[in-house]
């Protein structure tokens, strides 16, 4: 997986966030486009990793990611399962298909959940950013938030997407190997709950690689479990952009 991000551009309380977009994609073309658009700032300060259908889901598993791009081409069964299945996950993130300027395709890009379906065929780079960002505030002010709930950025609350449903079993540690967050199929394997779990001293391996690991739960059930361990940033992605907010 590769990332690129753009200048900060203008502050101020109206100046547009920095928004991290992850784009499924083998297209050198699109690719480059999202890479120059980044770099130009047109459509404010975005940053984007990029990954192929290949890699699966698991590089969308980073936390902090606020829209997703699928490049469906010209909407071939593959691309087509690929991002329903992606949809089917329930990303915390707004889904987004990227294919021909074909009604047919777009409709069933649509049909298949998508927020919105452009065509890097028909629409500029810039618009097609906008058009990113247009749908991140959407889902932002869709989501019906407390008044003081914490903000996705701020410091101590990770910004989980693909996390939270996907079937693995995913915990989120702090650079002192403390639990910041446990999906579900974690707790049902650890036999404790979020709550029982968050702040807590993971108190398995953590150092990066694949282990072997037996997890006693409170109930005193033994089970077995390979575990593989990556480090993330945390809260923000770890581009420029974001850094400096």
């Amino acid at each position: 997986m590769s990332r690129t991000s753009s200048p900060n551009g203008t502050s101020g309380p109206l100046a547009p966030s920095a928004l991290f977009t992850h784009v499924v994609s083998a297209s050198p073309r699109l690719r480059a486009d999202f890479t120059a658009l980044a770099a130009s700032g047109e459509a404010g300060p975005l940053c984007f990793g990029f990954s192929a259908t290949e890699e699966g889901i698991d590089p969308l598993l980073h936390p902090g990611i606020d829209a997703l791009a699928i490049d469906i081409g010209e909407g071939g069964v593959a691309a087509l399962d690929f991002l329903r299945r992606v949809i089917a996950l329930g990303p915390n993130a707004p889904v987004i298909a990227l294919g021909a300027g074909d009604p047919l395709l777009q409709a069933a890009a649509l049909e298949a959940g998508a927020e919105d379906c452009l065509s890097p065929d028909i629409d500029t780079p810039a618009s097609l950013g906008l058009a990113i960002r247009r749908a991140v505030m959407r889902r932002n002010l869709s989501e019906e938030r407390p008044a003081d709930a914490a903000p996705f950025g701020e410091p101590g609350k990770p910004h989980v997407t693909l996390v939270q449903e996907t079937p693995e079993a995913i915990v989120i540690l702090d650079s002192q190997g403390v639990i910041r967050f446990a999906n579900s199929a974690a707790q049902d394997i650890l036999g404790r709950s979020n709550d029982d779990l968050v702040g807590k001293p993971f108190g398995l391996p953590s150092e990066p690689g694949e282990h072997d690991v037996t997890i006693t739960r409170p109930d005193g059930d033994n089970r077995l479990a390979e575990m593989r361990h990556r480090r993330y940033t945390l809260g923000r992605c770890s581009c420029p952009c974001c850094r400096s907010q």
